[in-house]
């Protein structure tokens, strides 16, 4: 069994190689990881069931890794803090929401977030303003967040933004809405529960 398990992970490992250098630098550890973690809680038909999902999932994604292009040495933030990031994402829409009634600009809110979200969700917001503050265009930064944490839910969150500047709607509105649709999905990290909304100190 356990020639088995180890040949099967040195398999995935050669499978990886589908997937871009800079991409592999990365993250190969951390999905050898996860395979190795997978793999371990099946058994009997259950092997051959996930190895055809994984082979399916992995070409796929390796494909569309390469189609994209990225640089991805400049990604600052690991893979590993995409569940962490999506954990604390139900807190900092809430706390997005609730300043933007308060009458906060979107620029104000990033600046406030980056100082008392905890990691990663602040140094995701740092690099973006920084990239906003070197272009010159905080919508544009906000835009290519989704390069530097590839999180289906940050990819939401980004696309109700734009949708938002199109049709003029109430961005607090939208953003509780899209937060109630994804929270049963995501556990939440209620960083922002204790902040002091009243005189914006937390």
């Amino acid at each position: 069994m356990r020639i088995a398990f180890g040949f099967s992970v040195q398999v995935y490992r050669m499978m990886l190689q589908a997937y871009p250098k800079g991409f592999r630098d990365l993250y190969q550890d951390d999905m050898l990881l996860d395979f190795r973690d997978a793999l371990s809680e099946r058994q009997g038909w259950g092997v051959v069931g996930f190895w055809v999902n994984t082979m399916l999932d992995l070409m796929t994604s390796a494909a569309n890794e390469r189609l994209r292009n990225i640089s991805y040495r400049s990604r600052a933030i690991p893979m590993t803090d995409t569940t962490l990031f999506n954990n604390q994402l139900a807190s900092t829409l809430d706390f997005w929401s609730r300043l933007l009634r308060g009458g906060y600009s979107v620029k104000q809110i990033l600046e406030l977030a980056a100082k008392h979200a905890p990691e990663p969700t602040a140094g995701l917001i740092r690099e973006t303003l920084a990239e906003a503050e070197e272009s010159g265009s905080l919508i544009g930064a906000i835009a290519r967040m989704p390069e530097r944490l590839d999180s289906p839910y940050l990819q939401q969150v980004v696309q109700l933004i734009m949708h938002q500047r199109e049709i003029d709607g109430n961005l607090a509105d939208m953003l509780d809405d899209l937060n109630n649709g994804m929270r049963p999905e995501i556990s939440g990290d209620d960083w922002a529960g204790d902040y002091d909304y009243n005189d914006g100190k937390s």
